[in-house]
């Protein structure tokens, strides 16, 4: 039964996007090339925990409509498992104890933790029940967590980390599109509103496959910005690219199968973890 609870937390603090979004927060430290061990710590814990709090206060906003969306059904709040009272005292002290590690590093990175937060719980989870581009608030919500990583240095912003985090920017909108495309029949449930209700799905899918391709070809301006160097990395970046892009013309359009989806979300998973990986090679 404990095991079972532990899990149902973990489950509400979305801990693997959680600890993704940790992650994107450090490599945007790793730009600043001044690494400190246990501001790197320190880092990584604050977003980790100001990300599971964010979460966990999404699903108490969205307890109703998860039970309209085959997807959501069965997370914490809406099967029962997790009472709603419950979550929100369990995102509170995530709130405090993330808040608390930033503040630590500096108040900018206090600042912008508790800014992420309010985009994403006050402006973006709203926004998409009223907005088709309510995506766009959900993309900086993506983009702040290596912004956050480059003011633990204690420096100024220089082109690599504003750049860097447009690409987190735009890598957003693809994921979100992705899910739209997967579960369409959901969202309409659940009345989120969505690109998906003007737009055909083989449309979409063009759409989807331009911005993929656009956001790919902007990776090839790493080097320019001094985010990626080496010969070597750019060989790897190449790599990448192409295989993100192969990728997506044979999930969108070689295969009528809609659970092929979840291979194109993973792929595009996969590739980001790869540029975060090439990237840390380059500045640790």
């Amino acid at each position: 039964m404990k095991n079972n609870i532990f899990l149902s937390y973990l489950k509400l603090s979305k801990v693997f996007l959680s600890l993704a979004v940790a992650f994107s927060a450090f490599v945007g430290y790793s730009l600043s090339k001044n690494i400190d061990f246990t501001s790197s710590i320190i880092l990584v814990c604050g977003v980790f925990f100001l990300s599971s709090s964010a979460s966990a206060i999404n699903q108490i906003q969205e307890a109703k409509t998860d039970l309209l969306m085959n997807r959501t059904m069965n997370r914490p709040i809406p099967s029962k498992q997790i009472s709603i009272i419950s979550a929100l005292v369990f995102s509170m002290v995530l709130i405090v104890i993330g808040s608390l590690f930033l503040f630590k590093l500096n108040f900018l990175c206090f600042i912008l933790g508790l800014l992420n937060v309010v985009i994403y719980n006050l402006i973006y989870t709203p926004l998409k029940y009223k907005s088709q581009f309510g995506l766009i608030a959900g993309g900086l919500v993506g983009a702040i967590p290596p912004i956050i990583g480059w003011s633990a240095s204690g420096l100024v912003m220089l082109p690599a980390i504003i750049y860097f985090s447009v690409f987190m920017f735009l890598w957003q909108i693809p994921h979100f599109w992705i899910l739209l495309i997967k579960y369409r029949q959901d969202y309409k449930n659940a009345n989120i509103k969505s690109i998906a209700e003007s737009v055909e799905p083989e449309r979409l899918k063009i759409i989807l496959f331009i911005w993929i391709f656009a956001t790919s070809l902007l990776a090839f301006t790493f080097p320019y910005f001094g985010i990626i160097t080496s010969l070597n990395s750019i060989v790897l970046l190449i790599l990448l690219n192409a295989m993100i892009i192969l990728s997506f013309v044979k999930y969108l359009f070689f295969h009528k199968n809609i659970s092929q989806f979840k291979f194109a979300n993973i792929s595009v998973q996969v590739y980001l973890i790869a540029v975060f990986a090439l990237i840390l090679f380059e500045n640790i």
